[in-house]
């Protein structure tokens, strides 16, 4: 069976899409512009539970430049067909999923940060392609338990996970870190680890 899909013109060339009947909510304020290849966020982009917000078309880009910009994803972030997000100022946040090829940081300059969870929470979000942190970005996850989401972050990669930067660990409790990559089955992919600095 096929539902309509509803998409909304507010974001310029960016379209909020929602599948069934459910109500397309994202939000948006600052500067936003798009053409029919890519869109660019150096204000505030909401994407909520339950909502899509999609690059449309072939190869085309979700980029956020500006220090203070800042994309909250606790819907799904999709950037078209092979597209990709791209994050060289402010910050994403959020515990939903972004489906493109994405990148956060710069090899110098401009620091950015990744919130794997909403504000001050752990959280789950999924990344559905590559992931790139560069130089300058700035990983923060939150670990206070045993339960992913919820009590600790995580951030799955279905691609190649290249790793620079910083990574933040928030503990809620006291416990012990340990900073491990676990042996795992690799199906189609591989993992690449660079020298990353860890703060708790």
């Amino acid at each position: 069976m096929s539902y309509p899909r509803f998409k909304l013109r507010a974001l310029g060339a960016v379209g909020c899409v929602a599948a069934l009947a459910a109500v397309a909510a994202c939000s948006s304020s600052g500067s936003s512009s798009g053409s029919a290849s890519s869109n660019s966020n150096s204000g505030t982009v909401t994407v909520t539970k339950g909502t899509t917000l999609t690059v449309g078309g072939t190869s085309n880009s979700y980029n956020q430049t500006a220090g203070t910009g800042t994309t909250t994803v606790d819907g799904t972030l999709s950037g078209g067909t092979t597209g990709s997000a791209k994050f060289t100022g402010g910050k994403i946040l959020g515990a939903g999923t972004v489906k493109a090829n994405t990148s956060v940081g710069n090899a110098s300059g401009t620091a950015v940060t990744i919130n794997v969870g909403d504000s001050g929470k752990a959280g789950l979000l999924a990344i559905t392609g590559t992931y790139t942190q560069l130089a300058t970005g700035t990983m923060n996850v939150s670990i206070g338990g045993t339960r992913v989401g919820t009590q600790y972050s995580q951030l799955p990669v279905s691609g190649v996970a290249s790793l620079g930067g910083t990574l933040t660990a928030a503990s809620s409790r006291t416990l012990i870190l340990i900073l491990t990559i676990p042996k795992q089955r690799y199906l189609g992919g591989t993992r690449a680890f660079r020298s990353t600095t860890v703060n708790t």
